[in-house]
């Protein structure tokens, strides 16, 4: 089942948060600290500014994927922007991905986002999502380079 991740969710569960260490262990570039992650996106969904999507088992009730955006105005001609913060699917449910992509670009729609923004982690199916991501429209813009200050 498809559905939102609310506020109320949030202040009841951290299973959100700590699905999100499998995406941890999906990939070598995001590092998930649990807690922070969960208070933070728990007074970004306060305030407005965040979405959460996530499909699970109507009966265990076991999360298969989630999808999380920020929606903002662009920083540089204020076009309000939806920008994905994460998509992950468990490795035995791929199949809800694509539900979760269609929906977060059905939402940031209706709520009047003219652009999307979605992330491409270098070690995660590279070429295949660069696929994914120019089939449906998307067109890549920008790369990220990080460095880890000690």
């Amino acid at each position: 089942m498809l559905r939102e991740w609310t506020v109320t969710d949030a202040h009841t569960s951290d299973r959100l948060a700590r699905f999100m260490k499998a995406f941890e262990m999906a990939t070598s570039v995001v590092k998930v600290d649990s807690d922070y992650t969960h208070q933070r996106y728990i007074k970004m969904m306060e305030s407005g500014v965040c979405r959460i999507f996530i499909e699970e088992d109507e009966t265990t009730k076991e999360l298969h994927g989630a999808i999380g955006f920020i929606i903002s105005n662009d920083l540089h001609d204020g076009t309000k922007i939806a920008i994905e913060t994460f998509w992950f699917s468990h490795p035995d449910f791929r199949g809800c991905g694509k539900a979760l992509f269609n929906k977060f670009e059905e939402v940031s729609a209706s709520i009047g986002c003219k652009k999307l923004a979605m992330i491409h982690l270098v070690d995660s199916y590279p070429e295949s999502l660069k696929t994914f991501y120019e089939k449906n429209g998307y067109r890549l813009i920008e790369c990220h380079y990080v460095k880890d200050l000690v």
